[in-house]
């Protein structure tokens, strides 16, 4: 490994001494990203903090993104290269740290776009409330919808602006975040004494970090403000062979998070963390096609390793979400979509149908050799005191009794009648969610019969959606009939309705139209994410 530093002319150039340690040292990870590095630097150097280094780590030599690198140097000395062999972009963080001076780390990737004032903005923040990490939201441009959207990052409602969050206190903490470095910085002094690190693995390399960095911090706060664009260039190749190429490295980031937990004595606070990280691992990546050593590994684990082996299989099935059920359904949802909508355009939705098959033969090839290769079979009904005992365990008397009462019970039939829920419509994604708060411990509800009337800001909007031609359908007595025995749909309005149980909390309801827009009485279109109350009426199954 070598490093590279190349200071020029003075001209308008920054000048940073190195006798004083910046603000923010911003790293940056680079490979194959000439079409973008200049673009990047441009977006870097001229940010409205001006106190900060820029670190560019070559993952690799490369002469021709060598040569940028270096011709920006030489006009800006807060630019460095560190060039090291190839090996992966958390190897090349891991370098870049070992090398920075900063007070606060700032991980970005080449590839994105930042706000001018992103830096300055969120260390202003951890300066103001002596912040060890300082999380901001962020928008998303997909490419193959060709659709930004907005307020990616972390839960709003979990982490409220302006308020110092003690994470070491925080339970259930890895639901409210995504597990990436680039919306979030990091005091370097809390890295440094917990010794964390990015993990050697050629993908997820930076959940290990992340998570654990958000476990240690003491003083978090967030920025409700998308100060960077994240692009998600996907195309077939990456899906279908690289990705899944390296599944197996997941597992190794699995094993290396729980060691940690487990050494740590945070077991009994981090379980339901670990948990929820297992499933979104396993799923995100069964979706982008089959590994053998990620298959057999992932079984392999399942059987025998701690912390799965101590499951009954009612639990075990419940944290991993294996139902090809609900698959099945978002397959048939998704085919319906695109037979509704018939755009010239759906390469999306058919990407979605490629990434559900993956799922679906990885996860029954799982389940397979589970009982095959390693003698557990998941199908096999639990024994009732084993399933009593670790539900005593983990959730407590209270809780079993709840689930036992539940259990021993036949169908249960709401028919909910002018209940009144909050909820949002979402007019770049078409949907309106809502919360229905009733305490069930159920696995399912099927809406037999519902309908919606809306409220927005104080009134009832006189169109939703449904298109004829260009014109939006007025909805007529402000309420929305979204499934019935006798229709299905509202004249190819409402596409489809998804209900998801939330154990002791309630119904999570969301209705997908073709269109989601808003109108008031004026014909005046609303914006995105609109709050919402939903004044319900129908007849809802639980089972």
């Amino acid at each position: 490994m070598k490093e590279k530093s190349t200071a020029g002319k003075q001209g308008n150039k920054m000048t940073n001494s190195k006798d004083v340690n910046p603000k923010v040292s911003i790293i940056m990870p680079m490979c194959k990203c000439e079409s973008f590095a200049s673009d990047a630097f441009d977006m870097v150097c001229n940010q409205t903090l001006k106190d900060i280094e820029i670190i560019c780590v070559l993952d690799g030599p490369d002469e021709a993104l060598q040569s940028i690198v270096e011709e920006r140097a030489s006009r800006d000395n807060r630019v460095s290269c560190i060039v090291q062999e190839h090996s992966n972009a958390g190897t090349a963080r891991n370098t870049g740290m070992d090398a920075a001076r900063g007070e606060y780390l700032l991980f970005l990737d080449a590839d994105d776009i930042f706000e001018p004032e992103m830096a300055e903005k969120m260390y202003l923040k951890a300066a103001e409330m002596d912040a060890e990490i300082v999380m901001c939201s962020y928008s998303q441009t997909d490419e193959w919808t060709k659709v930004t959207q907005r307020g990616f990052g972390f839960n709003f409602s979990k982490f409220m602006e302006g308020k110092v969050i003690d994470c070491t206190r925080t339970q259930n903490l890895s639901e409210a975040f995504v597990a990436a470095p680039w919306n979030k910085i990091f005091r370097r002094k809390m890295v440094l004494e917990n010794k964390l690190r990015f993990s050697s693995t050629r993908i997820q390399n930076d959940v290990f970090f992340v998570t654990t960095a958000m476990f240690c911090a003491k003083r978090m706060v967030v920025i409700k403000e998308d100060l960077l664009t994240v692009r998600r260039h996907i195309n077939a190749d990456s899906i279908t062979s690289n990705r899944a190429k390296y599944s197996e490295d997941s597992l190794l980031v699995l094993d290396e998070l729980y060691k940690w937990i487990k050494s740590h004595g945070c077991w009994r606070m981090r379980r339901e963390d670990y948990y929820f990280i297992a499933l979104n691992t396993l799923h995100y990546q069964a979706q982008f096609g089959f590994n053998e050593a990620f298959v057999d590994g992932m079984a392999r684990r399942l059987s025998k390793d701690y912390p799965w082996k101590r499951m009954c299989n009612t639990e075990l099935k419940q944290v991993l979400d294996m139902q090809f059920r609900i698959l099945k359904r978002h397959k048939n949802n998704i085919i319906d979509e695109i037979a509704v909508l018939k755009n010239t355009d759906n390469d999306g939705r058919e990407q979605k149908l490629r990434l559900i098959d993956n799922k679906i033969k990885v996860f029954r090839e799982i389940r397979s050799l589970m009982k095959k290769k390693y003698g557990r079979d998941l199908s096999k009904r639990d024994n009732p005191i084993a399933w009593l005992m670790w539900s005593n365990r983990v959730r407590g008397w209270d809780v079993t009794a709840r689930k036992i009462r539940e259990k021993i019970k036949g169908e249960i039939l709401l028919e909910p009648f002018n209940v009144i829920c909050s909820g949002h419509i979402t007019t770049a994604g078409h949907y309106l969610t809502f919360f229905i708060p009733v305490e069930t411990y159920r696995e399912e509800a099927i809406i037999e019969e519902l309908s919606v009337a809306v409220r927005c800001n104080g009134y009832y909007p006189i169109a939703i959606s449904g298109k004829e031609g260009t014109r939006l359908t007025v909805l007529g007595p402000r309420r929305i009939q979204v499934i019935s025995a006798e229709t299905s749909t509202r004249k190819g309005e409402v596409m489809r309705a998804h209900t998801e149980v939330s154990p002791g909390l309630g119904i999570f309801v969301q209705i997908r139209f073709a269109e989601a827009l808003l109108r008031n009485q004026n014909g005046r279109e609303l914006g995105n994410n609109q709050p919402i109350s939903a004044q319900i009426e129908g007849k809802i199954r639980l089972k």
